[in-house]
């Protein structure tokens, strides 16, 4: 890397440009220095530049200006963007258009030096992957002509335009293995626009170190999305720290976070070393962020904005270097304005932020989602393929789904326990704001014998519902077993798992038939 890199900087101060000459230089890299857009432009045409640092506001042009005038010509070259406070916005902007990351000023010279190695790292790797991916494709180009030469040879003089269909099936075969429809951590990415856009702007953050924020009503699988993020970002073989802030006390969270010297509170037997300490290096992740109190926003606060910490009872400050991915379903902007939660650490966790759509935002998917998490399922537990009545595709795609994936994974796999034949019908999803299609879905029932001992409700009703006929079927299995629930599934002759799923849902006491 020393003596072959060449960095271009680019500031109206040139103060700081003597600053950052020195000490690229004295981190054995060749420097290029303008101070404006229109003399690095001049550079960049003249001199090879591995990467651009350039100050984010400068007069005339600025420097998200001369950003995107790059791109035009060197789409390819990292660009770092140096920023102050009030230009952050800006420099998120950039990064939503393809730079690589930026610093804040005032910088610490060893963090930029850092971050400038692992862009060029990440850059070399990119280029290695390309020329693999050339390579194979040369090479399969080469044995499939080689195959087509060896087969033709052996064959009959064939139509003419033999060669031309086979470029054209090779050219369809290369399409798709390059846009692939995957599943990909629970994720169905390649339908929706909304979820390509989503699953672009991963790839491009996980490439760079900024902090992340990540929107989405509950269940939508916002933690799905910050591991993806982890797994494709240059620390995914450093540590993954999951803090639930929502679920912690804040008098356990603080010690949580930052850890603790043994004797410094009652029940603070022994040090403890807190989750950012063990994130250092790698990725914390801050689910429900929106949850904690004023005091622990302050002090996270501060561990943004220095990048060290101190354990509870300690005096001393240990720096720590770790990706904060944060995520929420609170309106934080509403909370704002409310005065419960910090602009100032508000702006600090989403330098960049992610907006997971809904599921009822993505109907096309539910059916895909639906089959995936089905075989997944079965597969895991042994058990034999279950397939989707046309109805219960219908009643998939018309819920709402409030829960979003989490509701429907979970009303899959209660539909899995429930159905008959190995066939999903509707109202095997239990799903109870949909009672109407279900009922029209649903096959005539034997009619219950209204003189029978067994019936507890009243013979003054004039029908009863298919779930009160449900409830009261259990109870009698439940009776004749005395309460014995495996007898009672065997009379039944379902699961025990379905036996209990149904004494949950129905508040049934299988004691009070014992």
């Amino acid at each position: 890397m020393k003596d072959a890199t060449c960095i271009l900087i680019v500031d109206d101060d040139s103060n700081i440009l003597e600053v950052l000459d020195a000490r690229l230089s004295a981190s054995g890299f060749n420097v290029f220095k303008a101070a404006n857009a229109q003399t690095a432009m001049q550079i960049l045409k003249k001199e090879p530049v591995d990467l651009l640092i350039s100050d984010m506001k400068m007069p005339v042009t600025s420097g998200l200006d001369l950003f995107l005038e790059v791109q035009k010509t060197l789409p390819e070259l990292p660009v770092i963007f140096l920023t102050a406070y009030g230009t952050i916005p800006d420099a998120v902007n950039a990064i939503k258009h393809g730079a690589v990351d930026y610093i804040s000023k005032p910088f610490d010279g060893r963090e930029l030096i850092k971050k400038i190695r692992q862009t060029l790292e990440i850059r070399q790797q990119s280029k290695q992957t390309n020329i693999n991916i050339e390579s194979n494709q040369l090479n399969e180009t080469v044995l499939s002509k080689t195959a087509s030469i060896k087969t033709d040879s052996a064959k009959p003089t064939t139509n003419s335009n033999s060669d031309k269909d086979n470029l054209s099936s090779n050219t369809s075969k290369g399409i798709e293995a390059n846009h692939p429809i995957i599943f990909e951590d629970e994720f169905y990415w390649k339908k929706s626009p909304a979820m390509q856009e989503l699953y672009s702007m991963i790839k491009r953050v996980a490439a760079t170190n900024v902090n992340v924020m990540i929107l989405g009503e509950s269940g939508v699988g916002k933690e799905w999305i910050a591991r993806s993020i982890y797994r494709n970002s240059s620390r995914k073989d450093q540590p993954y720290v999951v803090v639930d802030c929502g679920s912690t006390p804040d008098g356990i969270l603080e010690s949580e976070l930052f850890g603790h010297l043994k004797g410094s509170f009652t029940s603070a037997v022994k040090d403890k070393k807190g989750l950012i300490e063990t994130a250092d290096k790698g990725t914390l992740f801050l689910d429900e962020i929106g949850n904690i109190s004023h005091e622990m926003q302050c002090r996270l606060l501060r561990f943004l904005e220095d990048k060290t910490i101190r354990q509870v009872g300690s005096v001393h400050e240990k720096i720590v270097d770790c990706r904060i991915i944060s995520a929420t379903n609170a309106d934080l902007t509403a909370d704002i304005e409310n005065g419960t939660f910090r602009q100032d650490l508000y702006y600090r966790l989403k330098v960049v932020t992610l907006n997971v759509p809904p599921l009822r935002d993505r109907k096309t998917e539910i059916a895909d989602f639906a089959k995936f998490f089905v075989d997944r399922y079965t597969k895991e537990h042994n058990l034999p393929k279950v397939t989707f009545a046309k109805e219960t595709i219908e009643l998939m795609e018309s819920h709402d789904w409030p829960g979003n994936i989490r509701e429907l994974r979970n009303a899959l796999e209660a539909g899995i326990v429930l159905c008959k034949n190995d066939i999903m019908q509707p109202w095997d999803l239990q799903l109870g704001n949909n009672q109407k299609l279900i009922k029209n879905s649903k096959p005539d029932i034997k009619p219950f014998d209204a003189n029978s001992e067994n019936r507890s409700f009243n013979d003054g009703d004039a029908g009863f519902s298919i779930e009160e006929s449900e409830k009261q079927t259990i109870i009698r299995a439940l009776k004749e077993s005395k309460g014995v629930q495996k007898r009672a599934a065997e009379l039944l002759d379902i699961s025990r798992r379905a036996i209990n799923y149904k004494i949950k849902k129905y508040d049934i006491q299988p004691k009070d038939y014992k």
